[in-house]
């Protein structure tokens, strides 16, 4: 029997002064993680709010502020036995609320949008390496820096435009190559990333109703674990449907999760490798 599901919401305004964290309250949060320049997205609701508190984060968050600053909304959730892990974190662009009698507080958020709003001029006239124009790519997004990708020479690299772009370019230098914000990190990738192991995904493991198959592999339902995460490979298997078993990379991550309904779970969209030949 699976114990007690736990869910907090840590929201963080003015570029980080003040903190505030939720997790005895109803709370539920839906959205989606995406390996491209897509940016991930989350819709968090939480339920009856203080209202001087609701008020502040009515005002503070809303995109009309004329300071302009940071405000972000970080999703962590699990169970009592294994603790949480990090379901989501990005930029707030807006807060509302529900009408009474139960209030919710709606907050909408994409991750990087913050970064829209900068631009940055970076190049180099002589030669630096991959990692090093990740590197100042990151500290300019303001995230960390996640490189997989083989490290190589760049000649004269150059960009000038928005700092939410920035990932965009990294993707042009190298072909095969895609580099993506996943919450609070900067991932540079190969596409064709080779993997040691991967995630049983079956109805022992947690895994919902019946995969299928979509346009680029196959689309699957699982209760949340904290082993599933964006760029990892999954080893599907079907009782059901065993023409859709074998090894995926997982490109789409959706999430739909809630402490005091049933909702708990991830949606996998992954991608399998054409065999040899197929084009």
């Amino acid at each position: 029997m699976l114990d007690e599901r736990k869910i907090r919401v840590t929201i963080g305004l003015d570029n980080g002064r003040s903190t505030h964290v939720f997790e005895t309250l109803a709370i539920s949060a839906i959205g989606s993680k995406h390996s491209s320049a897509i940016q991930n997205n989350a819709e968090v609701r939480i339920a009856n709010v203080d209202k001087d508190l609701r008020d502040q984060l009515l005002t503070e968050g809303t995109p009309f502020n004329a300071l302009c600053p940071k405000n972000t909304v970080l999703v962590e959730a699990g169970r009592e036995s294994s603790g949480l892990s990090q379901v989501y974190f990005g930029d707030i662009t807006t807060v509302n609320v529900t009408q009474a009698p139960d209030i919710w507080l709606v907050i909408r958020a994409l991750t990087g949008q913050h970064a829209k709003r900068k631009t940055v001029a970076l190049g180099d006239q002589t030669t630096s390496t991959f990692s090093f124009i990740a590197g100042q790519a990151a500290k300019a997004m303001g995230v960390s820096l996640d490189f997989q990708a083989e490290d190589k020479n760049v000649v004269n690299y150059s960009y000038s435009g928005s700092v939410g772009k920035l990932a965009d370019s990294l993707s042009e230098i190298s072909i095969g190559v895609d580099a993506y914000i996943d919450d609070d990190r900067l991932v540079v990738r190969p596409r064709e990333l080779e993997q040691i192991g991967a995630i049983p995904v079956n109805i022992d493991t947690g895994m919902i109703g019946i995969p299928e198959f979509i346009d680029f592999g196959s689309r699957c339902t699982v209760l949340l674990d904290q082993q599933i995460q964006l760029g990892r490979d999954i080893d599907l298997q079907s009782a059901a449907y065993p023409a859709v078993n074998g090894r995926y990379n997982i490109y789409k991550l959706g999430f739909n999760i809630a402490n005091r309904d049933s909702p708990f779970y991830y949606v996998i969209e992954a991608a399998r490798p054409l065999p040899r030949g197929c084009s």
